[in-house]
């Protein structure tokens, strides 16, 4: 069982934060928990921190259902252990691809949205998230 999804991403000045934020919405469909952080990067540039988090159970069946629908690509057994920490899941999401087409795809991208999974048990990982499994 899944003990709390957490989803953060940034906008960044040259990004519009609309778009950012559909993109988030895509992958975490909360508009109602997602806050908002603003702060000053290097060189004076603005960003943007977006970040969420759900706990009930409800909430968690909803989110998982929205990421088996959307997900474009699945994991090798091997890469799907490299992304747990502990009782941890965590997946970066390419944000673009969120956004022009409000799909999910998994990689190792930098300008991403990240989730992180936090799980009762770290043997339920795997049965939970099989379907990301190729």
């Amino acid at each position: 069982m899944i003990r709390k999804v957490e989803a953060r991403t940034y906008v960044h000045e040259s990004e519009d934060e609309n778009k950012v934020l559909k993109a988030l919405l895509n992958v975490f469909p909360f508009p109602e928990k997602i806050k908002k952080t603003k702060f000053e990067g290097s060189f004076n540039t603005q960003i943007i921190l977006l970040q969420g988090e759900i706990k009930r159970e409800d909430e968690v069946k909803k989110f998982l259902e929205n990421f088996q629908e959307r997900v474009v690509n699945k994991l090798s057994r091997d890469e799907l252990l490299k992304r747990i920490d502990k009782k941890t899941l965590f997946l970066r999401i390419d944000k673009q691809i969120a956004c022009a087409d409000g799909k999910i795809r998994i990689g190792n991208y930098d300008d991403c949205i990240l989730l992180k999974l936090t799980f009762q048990r770290k043997n339920e990982i795997q049965k939970v998230c099989s379907f990301l499994i190729s």
